[in-house]
């Protein structure tokens, strides 16, 4: 596993863990416990669907570790576009099948560490990973209610007023860093 210390905006100080299949198994009771916590049952990730999107060659998974706790604090997944081609919004998107677009499956934040940025630092992390890694684009579906960090940009490109039966409205969203921006 391949670590990178970060410090979000609110001076709280932890470890990126870049998790890969092999490590899996690892950490997959500690992904499983902020899922379950995180989502309705509705949108809430199986333990299969977790494995198998973290199996994925193409796959960004990872996991944050607050310094001086023993239980990981959050995590994030994406994956190459390609790999959602059922999802409402991403299966009409028309870079599908371009292969230049990393899609945010996941974000989740354990309850006891909410409202400190770790949610936040993980998607700018994610999105430079993606960048890096020859994507120039990067996808998510969000609440519609929710407020990105400042240095992220958000381009709605479909609202679904009743995401998965949550009652909620959520916006399927191109995300950048305000840095990445594309002329």
């Amino acid at each position: 596993m391949i670590s990178r210390r970060f410090r979000t905006r609110t001076w709280l100080v932890g470890q990126f863990i870049r998790v890969t299949a092999k490590d899996w198994h690892r950490v997959k009771n500690h992904i499983l416990r902020i899922e379950r916590a995180s989502f309705v049952h509705s949108i809430m990730g199986s333990e299969h669907s977790l494995t198998e999107a973290a199996s994925s060659p193409t796959a960004i998974t990872l996991l944050v570790v607050v310094e001086r706790c023993v239980q990981p604090a959050a995590y994030a997944m994406a994956n190459k576009l390609e790999e959602f081609d059922d999802l409402p919004g991403a299966k009409d998107d028309l870079h599908q099948g371009h292969e230049d677009t990393m899609y945010l499956s996941s974000v989740a934040v354990a309850r006891e560490w909410r409202k400190r940025g770790l949610g936040s630092a993980l998607e700018r992390e994610v999105i430079t990973i993606a960048h890096n890694n020859g994507f120039p684009r990067i996808t998510a579906h969000i609440r519609s209610s929710a407020h990105l960090d400042n240095h992220i940009t958000k381009s709605v490109l479909h609202t679904f007023p009743n995401w998965y039966g949550t009652g909620e409205a959520f916006d399927y969203v191109e995300l950048d860093l305000k840095s990445h921006q594309h002329d």
